[in-house]
């Protein structure tokens, strides 16, 4: 996040850190943040962690072009398409 090294600063610690040197090195940063917040999320279950989960997916979202509104856009497609998981259903991996 970027102010936690100022926030460290300020409490007198300090912090190696630098700038993403070009975009893939952003993307692959992003990728490991995102698996971090996922377990972090399925350790805990703190609704706090999806906050972290939901702000690491705006970073990749802007990444690749997107708004958050252009992403929440693409899930209702997605859900009047194909619905949502409000039922419960579990598929279970094959078609009969």
């Amino acid at each position: 996040r970027d102010n936690i090294p100022e926030q460290a600063r300020l409490k007198g610690e300090l912090m190696v850190c630098h700038f993403a040197k070009n975009p893939a090195e952003l993307r692959h940063h992003l990728r490991k943040k995102l698996n971090e917040e996922v377990r972090e999320f399925l350790q805990s279950e703190e609704p706090i962690e999806l906050a972290d989960i939901l702000e690491v997916i705006g970073a990749i979202a802007r990444e690749k072009g997107l708004t958050m509104r252009q992403l929440y856009r693409m899930r209702d497609d997605k859900r009047k398409e194909k619905g949502g998981f409000e039922m419960g259903i579990i598929w279970e991996g094959k078609t009969i």
